[in-house]
């Protein structure tokens, strides 16, 4: 699947291939996305694996026509607006960069769905800052680099369970 949506980036695709990589990215975003709740271990898991910076490469596709338009624009950005993000991966995604432009890009300026794109792009600022102050409150690295966890007793407790029963099957409970 990786090869039909790297395709996009080659002048000489379809529609027909446009129309399967955007059903594809559609799919991707609800299965990954909008069927997952935020604490989820495989979406952190894809999340840590650069999964933003694959959403910047699909939101470039739209802001440039290759792929997509304003319907897919706001199903993604309504789509990442939960993600459990942290500073470094929206940093070094460049992700939220971009999604900060949408709203002066002609996508969106004078357009009929201008008012819908930038409600979602500031509820997108909005719960990805909350994110990152949440990120930034819960793991932090000490000063030779393990990762101390400021949680409370209790959901230190529950992050340990779920750590030992992921990592290695043991369950506490």
């Amino acid at each position: 699947m990786t090869q039909n949506i790297d395709a996009v980036t080659m002048p000489n695709v379809d529609d027909s291939s446009r129309v399967t990589i955007l059903i594809h990215r559609r799919a991707i975003l609800l299965l990954i996305i909008g069927c997952t709740s935020g604490n989820n271990q495989a979406l952190n898991y894809v999340l840590q694996n650069s999964f933003l910076s694959r959403i910047k490469v699909w939101l470039e596709d739209i802001l440039t026509n290759k792929v997509g338009g304003v319907d897919l624009l706001l199903h993604l950005l309504s789509s990442i607006t939960m993600l459990p993000v942290s500073k470094d991966m929206v940093t070094s995604s460049k992700l939220g960069k971009l999604v900060a432009n949408v709203e002066k890009h002609k996508i969106c300026v004078g357009g009929m769905n201008e008012n819908a794109i930038k409600e979602r792009v500031s509820k997108v600022k909005e719960e990805w800052s909350a994110s990152v102050k949440r990120m930034k409150k819960m793991v932090s690295l000490n000063d030779t680099g393990n990762l101390l966890f400021n949680f409370p007793k209790v959901s230190s407790l529950i992050l340990l369970s779920n750590y030992l029963y992921v990592t290695i099957g043991y369950n506490i409970r």
